[in-house]
């Protein structure tokens, strides 16, 4: 499927940029392991969600946002179990859908302009990385948040 190997190609794009901009040894190996799992995982059938996110066509400022736009509507997009009832403003494209990776579990994160999603920790850590826009995080036990621009 054309959606497969592009979602492949966006995360391999999105994994050398990560890389670039990890700190920590833990997050460098996490991005790694990842990095070298993406060509050879193997694919797994889905069906594609009515549910994609609203507003994509904001997602154009930057090289890799516009990449995914291009096929996002084709990925099996959800709504997560995080913020329920928010209908298509927050949705998640688990990629462990998609492809069957060893020890990670991965995913995209959509969220509309404004819509806040909720302080968690849990392990292991996450990894996120702002594809488009700028976007207020709070990580590594911070009380402040910082902006993230894509």
């Amino acid at each position: 499927m054309l959606a497969v190997a592009q979602t492949r190609q966006v995360l391999s794009d999105i994994a050398r940029a990560m890389s670039v901009c990890a700190e920590q040894p833990a997050h460098k190996n996490a991005i790694e392991r990842f990095r070298t799992q993406i060509p050879a995982a193997d694919e797994k059938p889905f069906d594609p969600s009515p549910l994609e996110p609203v507003s994509l066509a904001l997602a154009v400022d930057t090289r890799l946002a516009r990449q995914l736009t291009s096929f996002a509507g084709q990925l099996p997009w959800r709504e997560t179990q995080r913020m329920p009832g928010q209908g298509n403003k927050a949705v998640l494209c688990s990629l462990d859908e998609l492809f069957v990776f060893e020890e990670l579990t991965s995913g995209l994160l959509w969220l509309e302009p404004g819509v806040a999603y909720p302080e968690h920790n849990h392990p292991p850590p996450e990894l996120y990385f702002t594809l488009s826009g700028t976007a207020e995080w709070r990580f590594g036990g911070s009380d402040q948040y910082r902006s993230v621009s894509a």
